[in-house]
């Protein structure tokens, strides 16, 4: 009877009556069959209603259970944090919810690709943390020119931290790019209100122009803006 009263739905396309139809059955499963109708729910909320955060509160129920199909969960997990048109709160759990699956597997790359992705969704307060993190997860996966972009993102926002002003130098030595450590300590200066910190963030620059890059005139502009100061 429920197989029959489920096709007759699915013909009618009523989703939200077999969705309904669908839970109803759910206390009277086993675990596991529970865990695969939750996924089926969830799936359907995403293919035929459109409704990412139901979807997102059937996962929810499913994660942290025993005997789960990981590689469905990943996989609607995924294209809830890719659905631009989900409010930033169920995306950003999503993504939570991803990061923390990737880690517990081991799968570093993924866990990278997740906290950018984050970056996206996150709040002025919240990037700079987000910065350091995947910057740090960078250098462990030696993808040096990657991280040290983000480094000077979270020298820009906190211009004051001598972790990212370290790891840049650093960076800069292990990639060749004095260029791009001389342009990174420039835009941290011009949004340092610190008088001190973009005094020396300017010399520092000015210094590299003039004795890696041999850049004269660069030099000469950030002497001129030191001696303004």
């Amino acid at each position: 009877l429920v197989s029959s009263l489920e096709r007759l739905l699915e013909r009618q396309e009523r989703w939200s009556d077999l969705v309904d139809c669908w839970k109803s059955r759910i206390p009277s499963m086993s675990s596991e069959q529970a865990l695969a109708q939750r996924l089926t729910i969830a799936a359907c909320e995403l293919d035929r209603l459109e409704g990412p955060e139901k979807a997102l509160e059937q996962i929810e129920l499913v994660l942290g259970e025993p005997g789960h199909d990981e590689a469905r969960t990943i996989e609607l997990l995924e294209r809830i944090a890719g659905w631009e048109e989900a409010s930033t709160d169920v995306r950003r759990r999503a993504l939570d919810h991803l990061k923390k699956k990737y880690s517990d597997a081991n799968r570093r790359e993924d866990v990278v690709r997740i906290v950018e992705a984050a970056l996206n969704l996150a709040s002025d307060g919240e990037r700079a943390a987000l910065h350091r993190e995947v910057g740090q997860r960078m250098v462990t996966l030696e993808r040096h020119e990657e991280a040290m972009a983000h480094f000077a993102s979270l020298l820009r926002l906190e211009p004051t931290a001598v972790d990212a002003h370290q790891r840049l130098r650093d960076l800069a030595g292990r990639t060749g790019d004095s260029q791009g450590f001389a342009e990174a300590l420039v835009t941290a200066s011009d949004a340092c209100e610190q008088v001190e910190t973009r005094v020396s963030l300017r010399l520092e620059a000015a210094e590299t122009r003039r004795s890696v890059l041999n850049d004269a005139e660069g030099a000469t502009s950030l002497y001129h803006k030191v001696l303004e100061e």
